[in-house]
């Protein structure tokens, strides 16, 4: 009978341990920030609609607005 308490502590452990860990990982992966020069480097993929990618200071952040054509200068 006691073996089987142990067991059942245990599986609930690696339960609780797996939940825990994979909504760390969620979490930590939301706010990871990619590193841009332009808004041609923020792609839309990682917005959610209507939201675009822009570039500030440096880091893609979602905004919501039109997009805009990408000019390119020689």
């Amino acid at each position: 009978m006691q073996m089987r308490r142990n067991m059942t502590a245990i599986i609930k452990f690696v339960y609780v341990m797996t939940l825990f860990l994979s909504l760390f990982h969620v979490v930590t992966s939301y706010f990871v920030r990619h590193k841009c020069k332009s808004d041609y480097h923020c792609q839309d993929k990682l917005c959610t609609p209507p939201q675009i990618g822009k570039c500030l200071n440096n880091f893609c952040y979602c905004r919501i607005g039109k997009k805009e054509p990408f000019v390119t200068y020689n």
